[in-house]
């Protein structure tokens, strides 16, 4: 019963996650309509809308993240979910999304209430299997919330 509820949390999530480069490519077309330039043109111009664009690209993978977190909630081994949703909220904060911040958050504590782990020793979530699946795809999501962070920081 709890499973379903939690697994409802995560598709809204993964829903909103994969709706922010559309809503990113509606917002740059009309920034498009009031100018006379293309996209590469805009794109060229203003360094933050790239940096906004990669931002957006970021979150539908993170979206896959939910997805497996999803699969595997069955199994009852939240400790490394909860961990790697530690790493995304660090994504997140880097990228700015506060939204998406309090999202995973949120996402965090429900998943903490449905299974509360007993520890979160470091060395027993990485011999998880899924949890190294989940670690090298932080990792990428990191290293690039880490790169627009720097970016970002580069053109203020």
């Amino acid at each position: 019963m709890k499973t379903t509820k939690l697994k409802k949390w995560y598709s809204m999530a993964q829903v909103l996650l994969c709706m922010t480069p559309i809503m990113f490519y509606i917002q740059v077309s009309y920034k498009l309509i009031g100018s006379n330039l293309d996209l590469q043109g805009l794109l060229e111009q203003d360094a933050a809308v790239a940096i906004s664009f990669l931002a957006a690209i970021i979150n539908p993978f993170i979206a896959y993240q939910l997805h497996n977190f999803k699969k595997n909630l069955k199994s009852k081994e939240t400790s490394s979910i909860l961990f790697s949703l530690v790493g995304l909220v660090v994504a997140q904060l880097l990228l700015g999304n506060l939204f998406y911040v309090c999202i995973l958050v949120f996402l965090g504590v429900q998943t903490y209430r449905y299974d509360k782990p007993i520890s979160f020793k470091l060395g027993n979530i990485i011999k998880n299997k899924d949890a190294q699946s989940y670690f090298a795809a932080n990792a990428m999501i990191l290293a690039l919330s880490v790169l627009c962070f720097y970016a970002s920081i580069k053109i203020m």
